[in-house]
C-alpha cells in the first residue's frame, strides 16, 4: 500500500477509493503497479525486476497470514535427529527455540526493511544515514547464502513442514 504514495494522485486517489470500496483485489492492485509503478524502480540485489520479486514477496508470505495445520506445526522448534532414523526430536511452548525458523523469519524482515528503504528513496532521496543502510542491506541480500535469489526466491523462506496430511 506504501508504493501507492509513490504514483501521481490521481492515481493513487482511484487506487486507494476502490481499496476502501472493497472492489479492488490484491492481485488487481499488485497488477496495477506491476503496470504504474514497478517498472520505475531498481531491480533488487539478486537482479530480478521489482515486478517479479513483489511476486515472489507474496508466495513468501502466503504461509504465514493464515493459521493453518501446517503454520500450527511452526510452534515445534526441532531440535535434532534422533538415534532412530527417520526421527527428530521436537521441543514446544514457552522457551523452545528453532534457528532455522529463527533465520528465515529474520531474513523475510530483512527483505521488508529493504522494500521499504528502496520505496522512501523513491519518494524523497534518502539523506547519508538512511542511503548508508539501504547500501549495506543491499550488499548483504547480494551476498547471502540463505537467499539463492532468482525468481523463485519464496520457496527457500517458505516454512519447512514435516507432517503433511
Amino acid at each position: 500500500m506504501i508504493e501507492i504514495g509513490l504514483l501521481p494522485s490521481e492515481t493513487a486517489s482511484e487506487l486507494l477509493g476502490a481499496w476502501t470500496a472493497d472492489t479492488l483485489r490484491q492481485g488487481d492492485l499488485r497488477r496495477r503497479l506491476a503496470l504504474d509503478l514497478w517498472p520505475s524502480l531498481p531491480d533488487t540485489p539478486w537482479g530480478i525486476s521489482w515486478s517479479q520479486h513483489m511476486t515472489s514477496m507474496a508466495r513468501a508470505l502466503q504461509p504465514y497470514s493464515h493459521c493453518s495445520p501446517d503454520l500450527i506445526q511452526w510452534t515445534l522448534a526441532f531440535q535434532r535427529p534422533t538415534a532412530a532414523e527417520g526421527q527428530m526430536l521436537a521441543a514446544i511452548g514457552s522457551g523452545s527455540f528453532d534457528q532455522d525458523k529463527a533465520e528465515r523469519l529474520a531474513l523475510l524482515l530483512t527483505v521488508f526493511l529493504w522494500n521499504l528503504l528502496v520505496v522512501l528513496n523513491q519518494l524523497d532521496e534518502l539523506e547519508p544515514p538512511e542511503a548508508d543502510v539501504l547500501h549495506a542491506l543491499s550488499s548483504e541480500l547480494r551476498a547471502t547464502t540463505w537467499l539463492d535469489a532468482g525468481e523463485e526466491w519464496h520457496d527457500q523462506l517458505v516454512p519447512h513442514v514435516w507432517f503433511k496430511q
